[in-house]
């Protein structure tokens, strides 16, 4: 278990390390908005839930909506959330990740490093693996859109952070 500032973490494997120094020390996704607007944050490629924490513990994010594919990296996020109630009440998690459609993929997972596991077959990082996961994919535009629908007076921010499956999930939305 890692404290950090208000945060308990647990800490699976030494690239967890690495993205807390990523997110909370180096403040790789930090951003400022007008003094007054307030955000719902959708977080694609969740993975351990730290950036979706990061995000929560911000004031003027009003929601964080976090999807990742990964059954084993998804069960560690909700541990997370579970030891950080206070912030987690403003997350929404889903087990299924975003792509350019709806699929059930059979995808290499590496369980010592759970952030460079990729539901892109050609991801030269699956090499890594330990595993295959099955992995539920819904496609981006409607799940984006019915969040639209949800809550049209909001403004909204996308983290996405996918392993490569950045360029489908980007063409889905355009189409």
């Amino acid at each position: 278990l890692f404290a950090f500032e208000d945060l308990k973490i647990i800490i699976a494997s030494v690239s967890e390390l690495y993205i807390i120094n990523e997110i909370f020390v180096d403040t790789c996704y930090k951003f400022l908005l007008p003094v007054g607007q307030e955000v719902t944050l959708i977080d694609i490629g969740m993975n351990v839930g730290l950036a979706s924490l990061y995000f929560a513990r911000l004031s003027f994010v009003s929601r964080v909506v976090s999807f990742e594919p990964f059954l084993p990296t998804y069960a560690q996020a909700r541990r997370n959330f579970k030891l950080n109630s206070s912030f987690s009440s403003k997350i929404k998690s889903y087990n299924f990740g975003l792509g350019g459609t709806d699929a059930v993929l059979e995808s290499p997972y590496n369980a010592l490093n759970s952030g460079v596991s990729s539901s892109q077959a050609d991801n030269p990082r699956n090499i890594q693996a330990t595993h295959t996961e099955r992995l539920e994919i819904k496609a981006a535009k409607p799940i984006i859109s019915a969040l639209i629908a949800d809550y049209p007076n909001d403004q909204f921010i996308i983290k996405m952070d996918t392993e490569g499956a950045e360029y489908d999930i980007l063409g889905s939305l355009l189409r």
